[in-house]
């Protein structure tokens, strides 16, 4: 994933999920394979995916971080407010 402005990252051994905050979208990358993050896994990973994309957003809601979803009015479950 070319880094962007707005993006939040996170990192669990040699895996790494990366959001980008104005979409949404989430990418998976094998670090110990993939330095250069070419190769997104998340579809071919999504049990991974979906992992490490809750620990990020736990992360996130515990230091009150502005996400796509506080930006858009949705609760942490993705239910419009």
């Amino acid at each position: 994933m070319p880094t962007t402005a707005s993006s939040s990252r996170h990192c669990a051994g040699r895996f790494q999920i990366g959001e980008d905050l104005e979409t949404g979208k989430l990418e998976l990358f094998d670090l110990s394979k993939d330095l250069s993050e070419a190769n997104d896994l998340s579809a071919k990973m999504p049990e991974k995916t979906k992992e490490l994309d809750q620990t990020l957003t736990a992360f996130l809601a515990q230091v009150k971080a502005t996400t796509v979803q506080t930006k858009i009015g949705k609760d942490e479950r993705g239910v419009r407010r």
